[in-house]
């Protein structure tokens, strides 16, 4: 009995789920001192609605001043504002911050003594630290001098140390104010560099930083799926290079329950002064596998709308620009796009990052190419990458092109770092016929080759590759070209039934799609293996090819142990079985930190 009361006691103890807000920039967009006064108080009260209990600001609180006296002064406007919020606030300076020159560091210190910094390297308190909160740990990182500038993360072996003895925390969140994919503009190093790469090596769930104004979340890369989301919109002047649906003030709300982490941009895109529309969501980590399928879809039918399906994809709608000209009839089902050889479809919108593919994919599409420039490049098929960009950086790279050249080859094309390029070619040549084609591109992680389809079937041998893409977060689809801005590239002819699948797709599920015209893959009826506890799906076996596993994957937890044999333990646990299955469960498990998680959901589940 003595045992049962402590288990119990432990389970109790678990974390609770809790959530925080993340912005940066709130400085003055020039048209006031210090902050935005248009922007922050309002923002502050959308964040109070919400209920947070942290609340993140991750640099550039204010315009700044040469005038030390001035940048402190500038503070106390922020501080006043802020001071409203009902949540626990944590903040990293940024380089507007460091205008007052020496002695900022100090002043710093004193204006928010409240800030962690018995854990501080020496001479950063308040500034590089970091805090715990329901079994999640967060670190703050200074990459700003008031002397020199822009600097490298500054206590590298600080940095290295923590993440080191973070291992058994669920999460871990770092944030600094410069990002890791403006690679050659900010002082992080790139996906390449040692602070992305010591983020990786600790299973980093999120990073935050701002400096750029703009709302721009992508996984980087770089040998790990942490994401990087830049979140400057906290009030700071919009500047060029232009893109609207980026360039919105509000904040990022991030919720953690267990392994989940969700993540949403709130913004007033309604006009009515009050930042409480929610615009944007993405999932940071997800409690078992990820959601895997067609996450974009463009059959043409009734125009350029993204039918992907999934609760991950964004609706990125495409927009014709040049010749190009979408046709009601003519497809190879129905409606189409004729490509005149010059124009194109593009499509963006502020959920496009998922279309960033760093990993494992499948892109198809039915093309009739009548022509194809004779250069090295050939007629574009499809890519994702932009050339509208600050400074050739990560965040601009190429995730995927695939292009047919002159000679009937196919050609996969990806950017890594700093906008270098790999390229790979199909081993034999496609029909150069005038007629419809379906032409696929697999990228396989499990044997790191990619495989050429051409009509459902492989064109070739498979292709051995050895880096994948890093960055890209900043770029849009382009359908029958190259990215806006670049020119000489474009197919003539016309493009149907785009398909872009975050998984790396089976030959027969290419074939599937060759021989149906559709990119809707029929879902087999799962097979009956007897004692699982599990039902069996027996309605229709037509789906968008939805691949998930949220919930019955416990990792050896509950389910494998208490729920085996049948008897579905697992979701029907009652009050009075709940306690002895709680006991069951725990002597046969131990203390492993992943089920301890699971514990905490059966219990959820249970009552």
């Amino acid at each position: 009995m003595h045992t049962l009361l402590l288990l119990i006691a432990t389970a109790s103890n678990a974390s609770e789920p809790f959530s925080f807000t993340v912005v940066g920039d709130t400085q003055t967009d020039g048209s006031h001192t210090s902050i935005n006064w248009d922007v922050v108080p309002p923002m502050i009260e959308g964040m109070n609605a919400l209920e947070p209990d942290l609340s993140i600001f991750v640099g550039d609180l204010v315009g700044g001043s040469g005038s030390l006296s001035t940048t402190v002064s500038q503070w106390q406007d922020f501080d006043s504002v802020t001071s409203a919020l009902t949540s626990t606030r944590y903040l990293v300076p940024g380089n507007h911050d460091m205008y007052g020159g020496q002695g900022t560091f100090n002043a710093w210190a004193t204006m928010w003594p409240e800030l962690p910094r018995d854990n501080s390297p020496e001479g950063e308190e308040g500034m590089t630290y970091y805090f715990d909160y329901e079994g999640v740990r967060f670190i703050s990182v200074l990459t700003d001098d008031p002397v020199r500038g822009y600097v490298s993360v500054t206590q590298p072996d600080w940095l290295d140390a923590v993440l080191a003895e973070s291992g058994d925390f669920e999460h871990i969140f770092v944030y600094t104010h410069h990002p890791v994919s403006f690679s050659t503009e900010s002082p992080t190093g790139g996906s390449e560099g040692r602070f992305w790469q010591s983020l990786i090596a600790a299973d980093v769930t999120g990073f935050f930083s701002g400096h750029w104004h703009r709302y721009q979340p992508s996984q980087l890369g770089g040998g790990g799926e942490t994401w990087e989301t830049i979140i400057g919109t906290g009030g700071g002047a919009f500047f060029p290079p232009w893109r609207e649906y980026q360039q919105r003030f509000g904040f990022l709300l991030v919720e953690v329950d267990g392994a989940r982490v969700d993540a949403t941009f709130y913004t007033d895109s309604d006009g009515d002064g009050d930042y409480d529309d929610a615009i944007d969501h993405y999932v940071m980590s997800w409690d078992g596998e990820p959601e895997t399928g067609l996450v974009a879809h463009y059959d043409f039918q009734d125009g350029l709308e993204d039918l992907g399906a999934l609760s991950i994809s964004k609706d990125v709608d495409g927009e014709l620009f040049g010749d190009a000209n979408w046709l009601e009839s003519g497809g190879v089902v129905g409606g189409g796009v004729r490509l005149g050889g010059d124009g194109y479809v593009e499509a963006g919108s502020i959920g496009d990052y998922v279309l960033a593919f760093k990993f494992g994919m499948t892109i198809s599409a039915f093309a009739k190419v009548d022509s194809v420039p004779s250069g090295s490049w050939g007629g574009a098929i499809m890519s994702y990458g932009t050339s509208d960009y600050y400074s050739e950086d990560e965040e601009t790279n190429y995730s995927y092109w695939l292009s047919i050249l002159d000679d009937g080859r196919l050609l996969s094309f990806w950017e890594f770092v700093d906008g270098s390029n790999i390229s790979y070619y199909s081993t034999e040549s496609a029909p150069l016929d005038g007629e419809w084609h379906q032409y696929s591109l697999s990228r396989d992680m499990g044997s790191s080759e990619l495989i050429f389809y051409v009509d459902g079937q492989p064109l070739g041998e498979p292709v051995a590759f050895d880096q994948l893409p890093s960055g890209g977060g900043r770029g849009m689809l382009y359908l029958g070209a190259d990215v806006a801005g670049s020119t000489g590239y474009e197919m003539t002819g016309a493009i149907d039934e785009v398909c872009l699948f975050n998984r790396t797709l089976t030959p027969d599920e290419v074939a599937e799609i060759y021989s149906s015209k559709s990119c809707i893959l029929e879902v087999p009826e799962p097979e009956d293996t007897g004692g699982t506890g599990e039902s069996t799906d027996t309605g229709p076996d037509t789906d968008t090819d939805t691949d998930t596993d949220t919930d019955t994957d416990l990792g050896g937890g509950v389910e494998d142990v208490v729920g085996s044999g049948g008897c579905g333990c697992a979701t029907t646990l009652t009050p009075r079985t709940w306690w002895w299955s709680l006991f069951f469960t725990v002597v046969i498990i131990g203390s492993r930190r992943s089920n301890v998680t699971t514990l905490k959901r059966v219990r959820m589940t249970a009552f």
